[in-house]
């Protein structure tokens, strides 16, 4: 299991106030990092590295707005899918919303020319979504050290799920993971999370 960059091993250290030069406890740290993120994702129900020129698939509800559920960057096009699979087109007056996204990202998409987005049709959004490493909110470095921290102290309890082949390291499923995420990373996350998953 790879990392997607939310945190590095050295700020982890950092914010927990961990001994750097100590080479086992660099290694478990970047071992365990890549679970962290895995639980703030399902904790949040978005994901937050970066995919440029990605496309994902929403489901409309005949509304003009369309909830994305992650974090667009830049929008490249949006076309309609009727329930057959057929193509409407793409549209070409649809606004990224909010106009001044908080954290330099936007959530929803705006159709501007009178019509709505029909009704459980699919949406291909097509565009760059989430932050790079060096852009990313310290919130959410921050909130993933706190939960390399919580696993790191509660790595044994069986109750724990294991999903990392080989490594014995536990993680739980995305319907109880919400009860595993240190109070300090809830409140990091707060404005980042969805009420469900998109795409």
């Amino acid at each position: 299991m790879s990392s997607r960059g939310y945190v590095t091993k050295e700020q982890v250290c950092q914010i927990l106030g961990w001994d750097a030069t100590d080479t086992v406890l660099g290694a478990e740290i970047d071992a365990l990092i890549p679970l962290a993120e895995d639980m703030v994702d399902q904790y949040c129900h978005t994901r937050f590295d970066r995919e440029e020129g990605v496309t994902r698939t929403f489901l409309s509800n005949g509304t003009e707005i369309l909830t994305l559920g992650y974090f667009l960057d830049n929008l490249t096009s949006v076309e309609l899918i009727d329930y057959d699979g057929n193509s409407w087109g793409f549209l070409d007056k649809v606004m990224p919303q909010p106009s001044e996204p908080r954290y330099g990202k936007y959530r929803w998409l705006l159709r501007y020319d009178g019509e709505t987005f029909k009704d459980n049709f699919t949406v291909k959004v097509t565009g760059d979504w989430g932050w790079t490493n060096d852009t990313r909110p310290s919130q959410i470095s921050a909130a993933t050290a706190f939960v390399v921290k919580m696993i790191f102290d509660i790595r044994n309890i069986d109750e724990f799920t294991t999903m990392e082949s080989g490594s014995g390291r536990m993680i739980q499923t995305s319907k109880t993971v919400d009860i595993y995420i240190p109070f300090i990373s809830r409140a990091l996350l707060g404005d980042f999370k969805n009420s469900r998953w998109f795409g």
